[in-house]
């Protein structure tokens, strides 16, 4: 089975489609496509990280893989709010409330526990559109990566009122 690539993210089989490598790849592409859109949105500035919310959903990697994925974002530069366990709506409303420069959701939604997905969130809390799409991927096939100085590494911050939130 092959890893499987759409506006929705990218999904697979945890440790035979879906593994560490593809994970990262995809953290540093969304990390740097992030960034990238934060400049051409004029919202750059060096005292201001990037902010990226991440939720998951239950299954037995989500943790595994959030906490790989964070780490990566960390060492791109970026702050990452992690809501925990949510639905993707949550993780949606999570990225308007904090106004965030992205999300991530971990989730394969109906597909078997052995599945798990990257699903990835403009600054507006949707989906990535056909282009955004495209662009991310031309950044992971490029290998266009931003990377931190050691110094201006980004910070993991857990926020679990967002269920809350959501169903006020």
């Amino acid at each position: 089975m092959s890893l499987m690539i759409s506006i929705s993210g990218i999904r697979g089989i945890v440790g035979d489609s879906l593994t560490p490598k593809n994970l990262t790849t995809f953290a540093l592409a969304f990390a740097s496509w992030v960034l990238r859109n934060k400049t051409e949105r004029k919202e750059n500035s060096p005292e201001k990280r990037p902010l990226i919310v991440i939720g998951r959903d239950t299954r037995p990697t989500g943790q595994a893989i959030g906490n790989l994925i964070s780490n990566t974002l960390v060492l791109c530069g970026c702050d990452v709010v992690d809501v925990g366990i949510a639905t993707t709506p949550t993780v949606e409303i999570a990225v308007a409330a904090e106004t965030a420069d992205g999300g991530l959701i971990i989730t394969a939604s109906h597909n078997p526990v052995a599945w798990n997905a990257l699903k990835m969130l403009n600054h507006r809390g949707e989906f990535l559109s056909g282009k955004e799409v495209d662009e991310l991927l031309e950044i992971a096939e490029k290998e266009l990566f931003v990377y931190a100085h050691w110094d201006t590494i980004g910070t993991i911050t857990q926020n679990d009122r967002y269920d809350d939130l959501h169903i006020e």
